[in-house]
């Protein structure tokens, strides 16, 4: 009988030999793969949704009174009860409470007249819209509790009543005959469509000085932390405004076109990653596996003569399941040092601490998914190697 020791020895030195590069690094390249997407999966797929998110919103839910679709409907306004409850909700993020049914103030700079619309908004809307503040600030809380006289405007209105948004800083606008609002800020983005030519005062401010033909908050902006719950995010809203108010004709809506799409495209991207890696580890097991019945078939007059020496069926199959299991081990190994640069560059580019957790259970998991491999890509030519006829493999030339 063979000791272990001897195996193990034997076995390393005969792959050594062999340099079987091809096999070693199609595990390697696998494993690498594996480990990366596993420990910085998460991290690319948030900072995708942030990408995706930016370009279309598709987080964000519009909820409505949609009584006007019902003829002779009562009309029904948001309740403030049911804009704190909503933020209370899972995976809402802010909660943005709008008077948006205004009439336009013309504004006189010189002898030129632009007709302004004027929208109640709260100090989320500009967050939960992912518009940005090109000028001054944002309006605060305390102006929105306050009822302040303080304005933001659109960015083309900003351009078209004061030449730049830098200019439109410390102006004032007329919201009636009256009464005029400082602007304290201009805002700026994809998602603002027509409403970049609109102004913005707190809705409190609106409401008080009767700038909106409903005196009441009409439409509310939700913002959802993950796109993925979207569907479930929007039910729940509807079913939250239902249970804090009259609401028979409440709706949330989101961009399901958009969101049905990226959803799409995200499973088949994981579809494609995961098959790659699956057909690079499953061409490693078949380079071990057709390696080791060449190395068996290459050898077996040497097997002939171990047997003569008195090794048994048992050290045989040890030793060429040794060799199978160093060559997936080796290409583990390299596959551990390659998946390591990987998650390295990747948590550089990504700006997010080095997830070591997960890391070395990713690297645990692949050095012994390796082990396996090279245990099935050996098992049957060592069973092979371990059953042949003694007198046979040594008549073999």
């Amino acid at each position: 009988m063979i000791e272990l020791g001897d195996i193990a020895r034997i076995s390393a030195r005969q792959v050594v030999r062999t340099r079987p590069w091809a096999v070693t690094l199609s595990i390697a390249f696998g494993i690498a793969a594996f480990i990366s997407l596993g420990v910085l999966g998460q991290e690319i797929r948030q900072k995708l949704n942030q990408d995706f998110l930016l370009m279309g919103g598709i987080n964000i839910v519009r909820v409505v009174m949609d009584d006007l679709r019902y003829p002779g409907s009562e009309r029904y306004y948001f309740k403030e009860k049911t804009v704190r409850a909503l933020r209370k909700l899972d995976n809402v993020k802010f909660v943005s409470a709008c008077a948006s049914w205004s009439p336009t103030y013309n504004q006189t700079i010189g002898k030129f007249q632009y007709p302004l619309r004027i929208v109640g908004i709260d100090q989320f809307y500009a967050r939960v819209n992912y518009l940005d503040i090109v000028a001054g600030r944002n309006i605060t809380a305390q102006e929105v509790k306050g009822k302040a006289r303080v304005a933001l405007l659109g960015y083309q209105a900003a351009v078209e009543l004061f030449g730049s948004p830098q200019k439109a800083l410390g102006k004032y606008l007329y919201m009636n005959r009256n009464d005029t609002a400082l602007v304290v800020g201009v805002l700026s983005g994809v998602l603002m469509g027509d409403s970049t030519a609109y102004a913005f005062a707190p809705y409190t401010t609106t409401l008080q000085r009767g700038l909106n033909a409903d005196p009441a908050l009409d439409r509310l902006y939700v913002l959802a932390l993950s796109w993925e719950k979207i569907p479930e995010t929007a039910k729940a809203i509807e079913a939250c405004v239902k249970k804090n108010q009259a609401a028979p004709h409440v709706v949330a809506r989101y961009a399901e076109q958009q969101f049905q799409r990226i959803e799409d495209t995200f499973f088949w991207l994981a579809v494609l990653l995961w098959l790659s890696i699956g057909l690079s580890l499953l061409l490693g097991g078949f380079g071990i596996w057709s390696g080791t019945f060449s190395a068996v078939r290459g050898r077996t007059h040497e097997i002939g003569l171990e047997k003569a020496m008195g090794a048994t069926n048992r050290d045989i199959m040890r030793q060429f399941l040794a060799e199978a299991l160093f060559k997936a081990v080796l290409g583990g190994g390299f596959g551990l040092l390659l998946g390591l640069l990987a998650v390295t560059i990747g948590v550089f580019y990504l700006g997010c601490p080095f997830p070591v957790g997960q890391m070395l259970f990713c690297s645990l998991i692949s050095l012994v998914f390796s082990a396996c491999l090279g245990i099935a890509g050996g098992l049957y030519p060592a069973s092979r190697a371990s059953k042949m006829d003694v007198v046979d493999a040594l008549r073999f030339e």
